[in-house]
């Protein structure tokens, strides 16, 4: 679904959860949700490597590449 809505203007992107089952919304991870691409971009870079980190993508080193890495 994510993939068909673009940026995220007209329909909110769908929690997609970690592939260990856990939501990234809800403790222990406590991330914000990500309804749209601006959200994407507007995440700092801890909380974007956390994203990262819990969909089992790698970290780019440099805040600018994490910001452009797509999530799935």
């Amino acid at each position: 679904f994510n993939g068909i809505v673009g940026e995220g203007g007209d329909w909110n992107y769908m929690e997609v959860p970690f592939p260990n089952g856990q939501l990234p919304m809800l403790p222990p991870h406590n991330l914000p949700p990500l309804r749209s691409e601006a959200d994407i971009m507007g995440l700092p870079g801890h909380q974007l490597t956390d994203y990262l980190v819990g969909y089992g993508e790698p970290v780019p080193q440099l805040i600018l590449a994490r910001m452009l890495c797509p999530l799935r």
